[in-house]
């Protein structure tokens, strides 16, 4: 019976791609549309429209509980987009957990677009927006290669009345690149019902692909696109500071008046300049310390707007926190994660049918000490339907101490998709690291040469995924632009997870997911092991609103070639060590009022043991309102050569309130005992326009430790205005 379902499952979605009428016209109008999400002009009731979707979860392939009707219209100035979505409930039952931009889809009430506006199947550009009007904008590549930090100007406004939300868009052409002449484009619709979990879209995909895979998209006929024009976008900004920032850099300045900008410049429908000057981050999102008791670095996610956008092109290979040729936080930031001034930076990116290719430059100075020049450079051509091959080279040249150090790294990667399941990633990498002391001749200049690579193969069905990753890094292999979790080391990881819907599950269960993984790591130079784990995870349970339950269990051997310091004050000798590590993990349902997470961690570690919980809280009774609370204690018990006692823990609470989409105040606090530090942030902001913000920052932190640290004796209050000009 299972068999026969499926088979006719397959039989559908291909029908739907290969001889589907998923064809929708848009309709000219001569005017623009007064955008107030309620669809109430005589433009929208004449537009051709579609009316429903069809599942993807949980029931792939059937129509969805809950109807949909979105329709298209167009002028030379804008794309318009609207429509209505039906639910069960009344007006304050739809889920949407707060105003914060770029919402996170899976957690929300939600609506999307996907465009294939090169009409290439590898180029999705994608608008989202909630019942509340929130919105959110992405660019994907190759369904992988995600850019959810993309931001460009658009219009969305939203109504909630008597069982169903209405939402009306206005893409400016102007603020999207397309194929020249286009009279269509490839499209597909994603509506997320949060409080069902059912996700659904026009032209159905396997629930194991993403909704960006656009080989499964429908048409959007009738489309006379204007011709793309040279748009340039200047923000300038004014950033006001008062107080004292000692962070380790040098920087202490008191009052400070610092003027700057950005310049955005669309040369043509594939290329688009970023120029920014005098560059300032103010308003970054915090860093939220780690605490990190493994033998291997651990990297910090990327928070500045300059760096996010467009980040997906510059990567290489498929190993992220493990090798990352170039890793754009080496950039501004130093190894203790402070602030580094950037003086400023420059991006090209082009992107077509055929080829990508990009340019990065910034300079950054620590004041009475270096100036560091970055230039990035990337290449990628696309061949068959789903396939890459690219170059990435980095430039740095560093002149710490009067010095002339230069680090070159040039990176060669690959994508192969064979067929719908089997993929193949690859990337090869050689290093320079070229050290010169201007200061004393008696010392001679230093080369240092190293390589790296990686290879990854994926099989992925809606049943099962099977995957082997292999990667080297020697121990002179530098990457000062990038990021390498650990040097002097070749590395196996093989696993598998099951998703399985057996039909005895009750109905409150979407799927069991039980999984088990191998990885393998030993010293490149000897051979010798170096650690050696697997991930048994025999219980996984996803319910169908999103709550998961889990178990597993990581017996672990490892050998220490020379001593290593989990934490301050603990040291635990070389030798040869086999510890078992048990894990159990309950996670709500995220689009809840109280959602919550609790990971228990026990077992031995070492010649001791490590208990540890990760738990956090979060309530948000309206949209308007949230408080979290994320408390992270870790018992250290008998551990290194003194066999010590230790608790390191890491406390945050977060408070958000926002009047609405645009207006919000944000406070933030942490402590960390390892660090001994404590760090307090206000933050309010006011979208006043489009992309042109008022931010107004107090920041507050104090360390008690001796070395240098995130958070090192700031009190500030920084005020910060931009407004974007569009020429």
């Amino acid at each position: 019976m299972i068999f026969l379902y499926k088979t006719f499952l397959f039989l559908y979605l291909s029908s739907e791609i290969l001889f589907s009428q998923n064809v929708l016209t848009a309709k000219l109008v001569q005017s623009n549309l007064d955008i107030d999400g309620k669809l109430d002009e005589k433009e929208w009731v004449n537009a051709d429209s579609i009316n429903n979707l069809v599942q993807i979860e949980p029931d792939n392939g059937r129509l969805s509980e809950f109807p949909t009707v979105v329709k298209v219209l167009y002028n030379s100035e804008f794309l318009f987009i609207g429509g209505k979505c039906y639910f069960n409930g009344k007006e304050n039952s739809v889920r949407v957990p707060d105003f914060k931009r770029d919402f996170v889809f899976e957690e929300s009430d939600g609506f999307g677009v996907i465009l294939d506006l090169f009409n290439d199947k590898r180029n999705a550009t994608a608008f989202f927006v909630n019942p509340l009007g929130v919105q959110r904008d992405e660019m994907v590549f190759d369904e992988k290669i995600v850019d959810e930090n993309w931001n460009t100007k658009w219009y969305a406004e939203t109504t909630v009345k008597n069982s169903c939300w209405t939402f009306e868009i206005a893409i400016p052409w102007s603020s999207i690149r397309y194929s020249q002449d286009a009279d269509s484009f490839g499209i597909n619709f994603i509506r997320l019902d949060r409080k069902s979990n059912e996700l659904s879209a026009w032209v159905p995909f396997p629930r194991t692909y993403t909704m960006f895979r656009l080989d499964y998209e429908g048409t959007l006929n009738g489309i006379k696109t204007p011709s793309p024009h040279n748009e340039i976008r200047f923000t300038p900004y004014l950033l006001m500071q008062n107080g004292i920032d000692e962070n380790g850099t040098g920087t202490g300045q008191s009052k400070k008046l610092k003027p700057g900008g950005d310049v955005k410049w669309a040369v043509n429908s594939n290329t688009t300049l970023d120029v920014t000057a005098n560059t300032d981050f103010a308003q970054a999102d915090f860093d939220r310390d780690i605490i990190n008791l493994t033998n291997f670095d651990i990297s910090l996610p990327e928070q500045r707007q300059f760096f996010l956008e467009s980040a997906g092109l510059f990567k290489a290979g498929n190993t992220d926190g493990i090798i990352e040729p170039f890793f754009s936080r080496r950039i501004g930031i130093n190894d203790n994660n402070n602030p580094i001034p950037m003086d400023g930076g420059l991006r090209l990116v082009h992107r077509d049918v055929v080829r990508n290719y990009g340019v990065l430059a910034a300079l950054t100075h620590i004041p009475d000490s270096s100036k560091n020049l970055f230039l990035i450079g990337r290449y990628s051509q696309n061949y068959g339907t789903q396939n890459r091959f690219g170059l990435l080279t980095t430039y740095l040249r560093d002149s710490f101490n009067n010095g002339n150090n230069i680090n070159l790294v040039n990176t060669l990667d690959g994508f192969i998709r064979f067929d719908d399941n089997l993929s193949f990633n690859w990337m090869v990498s050689s290093s320079l690291y070229s050290l010169n002391n201007l200061n004393d001749e008696s010392v001679s200049k230093q080369n240092f040469y190293g390589y790296a690579q990686t290879a990854s193969i994926t099989y992925l069905t809606e049943d099962f995924h099977l995957y082997l990753n292999n990667f080297l890094i020697s121990k002179d292999y530098y990457a000062e632009s990038g990021f390498v979790t650990t040097k002097n080391i070749a590395a196996i990881e093989s696993g598998t997870d099951l998703y399985l819907r057996p039909e005895w599950k009750p109905e409150f269960i979407r799927d069991f997911e039980p999984a088990l993984y191998l990885n393998y790591y030993r010293n490149l130079t000897n051979g010798k092991l170096r650690q050696l784990y697997f991930t048994i995870w025999p219980v996984y349970i996803l319910f169908q609103n999103g709550t998961v339950i889990s178990a597993k269990w990581l017996p672990t051997r490892e050998n220490l070639y020379e001593e290593f310091n989990p934490s301050d004050g603990i040291t635990i000798e070389k030798g040869k060590y086999f510890y078992n590590r048990y894990e159990f993990n309950l996670t709500s349902d995220p689009s809840a009022s109280l959602r919550y997470s609790f990971i228990i961690s026990t077992g031995s570690y070492f010649n001791g043991s490590l208990d540890k919980l990760t738990s956090k809280i979060r309530y948000a009774p309206i949209p308007n309102v949230s408080i979290s609370l994320n408390y992270e204690p870790n018992w250290l018990r008998n551990i290194g050569i003194s066999g010590t006692d230790k608790k390191i823990e890491i406390i945050s609470t977060e408070l958000s309130l926002a009047l609405n989409a645009k207006v919000g105040l944000a406070g933030f606090y942490q402590y960390n005992s390892e660090m001994k530090s404590s760090f307090v942030s206000l933050r309010f902001s006011w979208e006043y326009s489009p992309l042109s913000y008022l931010y107004i920052l107090y920041n507050f932190g104090r360390t008690n430790s001796t070395s240098e640290s995130y958070h090192n004796n700031q009190n500030q209050l920084l005020i910060k205005l931009s407004y974007q000009f569009q020429l």
